[in-house]
């Protein structure tokens, strides 16, 4: 059940602590549309460095769900490995490097929505397989009718 609840809590402080700053922010994307942070002329720059300060919030983020849920960690590691994906600043190095701001600024927030699913059917597992076990436990403390012998 912690792999669910560590998707929870990422997407939660990804609500809480990125969301904001982007809807803030994305009035102002158009007027540096096509801008990459290493260009960003005077009338971007700030833009700029407040999309890579949105960025490095959401690695925060990662980093904070993955601290607190053990198996959340190591599937997240997993996945990373399989991806060829490292969670630290080269990450939101590479991502500036390849995509302007606005588009940075647009995908701050989004998460995997396949990992999102596959949470979602564990923790529907994880909340069926509790019941039964609650059930199973119950089952000796429940009297049992008694059958009619005729």
């Amino acid at each position: 059940a912690d792999l669910p609840l560590c998707r929870a809590n990422y997407k939660m402080q990804l609500s809480l602590h990125v969301t904001p700053g982007k809807e803030e922010l994305l009035p102002t994307a158009s007027a540096c549309e096509g801008v990459f942070l290493g260009d960003a002329g005077t009338g971007c720059a700030d833009f700029c460095q407040q999309v890579r300060l949105l960025s490095e919030e959401r690695q925060s983020c990662v980093l904070f769900a993955r601290k607190w849920h053990l198996l959340g960690r190591w599937a997240a590691q997993l996945f990373d490995q399989a991806r060829d994906v490292q969670q630290d600043q080269s990450h939101v190095d590479k991502l500036f490097a390849k995509k302007t701001c606005a588009e940075v600024l647009r995908s701050v927030d989004r998460s995997n929505e396949a990992v999102d699913f596959l949470c979602s059917i564990c923790a529907v597992l994880a909340l069926l397989l509790a019941f039964a076990a609650f059930a199973q436990g119950l089952q000796e403390f429940i009297p049992q009718a008694k059958q009619r012998k005729d």
